[in-house]
């Protein structure tokens, strides 16, 4: 074989090179560079803008790049702001939009007259120092208040007393007046959902509501014969005189369906864009299966009620009242919201004593009449909501006043321990708080306890 020389291959490499700059100069250039050119869209901006994070309440936020099952033993408490007493051991979980984290406080102190003063507040999210001033309060002194929802630069917030209420995100400084409520004449217990212009919750009286987000162009929107077309889209009950109910659960949003779980337990599905009149029929129902709260993935229906978790198809059967596709057993009665992330629906549930509980992980896909999990937590007691990020699941405590972290990706075993856990501090050592459901978002932990009024982590 003969050997070239390096000034042969010297002018050999500069053929080449030329003969490739004539044929991109030639037509494979032109047809190369006629072809579309592929351009990358901006990302969602990140938010945590309602309860459990979007309309159909999965508690998942995909955008946390930061925390992460290696580092989260390294969270320490960043900030926080004392109560001026003790909370509720329902206060909401925190929302976060825009640098902006919103608080709804419910005050509990009991034998007071006036009732105690529930508020509303809004914080940098970046925080303070070790405590920290709001930007701005509301205050609702006529009931508690569930978790706010933000859609179009507005602020909405149910209260107990039956109204919903509509504030602006920007413009505001220390109290906040809002720019129109509307009233229902029935309690109002879970936080709305916000999807496509329209705020959906559920009352006391046993409607789902339908709510403009634009209102009705006065401070006070009412419902009346001649107004509510205006700023109530519909509303659909699932009650009667001789059989009140309530809606039990906030609603959850997904592939143009609303759904809510009403008194006695009872899974509804409706047309998100209503029925084209005012009261409006569910599209199905499911059995009466103790079933409250629940999230949509992947065109199921996932609830929990009763020690279990129950999947439904979306579409729902083809009649009018659908049976689930499978149950897993939860082990205790009281069960929580699940939530749901890459495939694996996480739950927890309780005994009535707040003695024992469970956390569990359940594969979404693969079950036929009755599901096992895929692993469970060594969970003493749960309280919040699970949620999760960036491969972790954070959920709160009762008794043992502690926010747990666990690997959302499991362990490799049927029983997982705990990633990390920290023991928040309670009014005294003997009384520990109640740890209430997270929000996690751009590196940092939000949540509310039973002594803390809101408390921050991050590295």
């Amino acid at each position: 074989m003969r050997t070239m020389t390096p000034r042969a291959l010297f002018f050999s490499a500069t053929a080449l090179v030329s003969l490739l700059c004539a044929t991109l100069t030639s037509g494979s250039f032109a047809a190369a560079s006629a072809s579309p050119i592929r351009v990358m869209r901006p990302l969602p901006v990140p938010a945590w803008n309602q309860f459990q994070g979007d309309p159909a309440l999965t508690g998942n936020n995909p955008f946390e790049y930061t925390i992460n099952p290696g580092n989260v033993a390294h969270l320490k408490m960043a900030w926080s702001t004392p109560s001026d007493g003790l909370l509720a051991s329902s206060s909401p979980q925190p929302v976060v939009a825009n640098g902006v984290v919103y608080v709804a406080v419910n005050a509990y102190l009991p034998g007071t007259n006036p009732p105690p003063d529930n508020k509303l507040y809004a914080f940098p999210a970046k925080g303070c120092s070790s405590t920290c001033q709001p930007l701005w309060t509301a205050s609702f002194v006529d009931g508690s208040i569930g978790s706010p929802a933000i859609m179009g630069g507005v602020l909405y917030v149910t209260t107990k007393d039956g109204k919903l209420y509509a504030f602006p995100t920007q413009g505001c400084s220390g109290t906040c007046k809002p720019l129109w409520s509307f009233a229902t004449g029935s309690a109002i217990y879970y936080s709305p959902t916000a999807a496509n212009g329209i705020i959906y919750f559920g009352t006391e009286s046993g409607y789902l509501y339908a709510i403009s987000g634009v209102g009705c162009g006065k401070a006070i929107c009412e419902l009346t014969a001649t107004t509510h077309t205006v700023h109530m889209l519909w509303r659909s009950p699932l009650s009667s005189v001789s059989n009140p109910t309530d809606v039990t659960s906030p609603p959850a949003v997904a592939d143009g369906i609303v759904f809510a779980t009403f008194g006695w337990r009872t899974l509804a599905a409706f047309s998100a864009n209503g029925c084209g009149q005012t009261v409006c029929k569910p599209l199905w129902t499911g059995p009466k299966t103790s079933s409250d709260y629940m999230t949509v993935y992947d065109h199921m229906v996932y609830m929990t009620g009763a020690m279990h978790l129950y999947a439904f198809n979306e579409g729902g059967c083809g009649h009018a009242v659908c049976q689930p596709l499978w149950s897993g057993n939860l082990l205790y009665p009281y069960t929580q919201q699940p939530a749901v992330a890459n495939g694996v629906i996480y739950a927890t549930a309780m005994d009535g004593n707040g003695n024992h509980g469970a956390f569990f992980a359940f594969p979404v896909r693969g079950c036929k009449t009755t599901c096992q999990p895929l692993w469970q937590g060594t969970l003493d007691v749960a309280y919040s909501f699970p949620t999760i990020a960036n491969g972790v699941i954070y959920v709160g405590t009762i008794n043992s006043g502690k926010l747990v972290a666990y690997p959302a990706a499991g362990c490799h075993k049927t029983t997982c321990a705990p990633l990390w856990t920290y023991a928040l501090p309670g009014e005294t050592p003997y009384f520990q708080p109640v740890v209430t459901t997270p929000t996690i978002m751009d590196g940092t932990v939000y949540l509310t306890t039973s002594y803390l009024a809101f408390c921050a982590f991050h590295f």
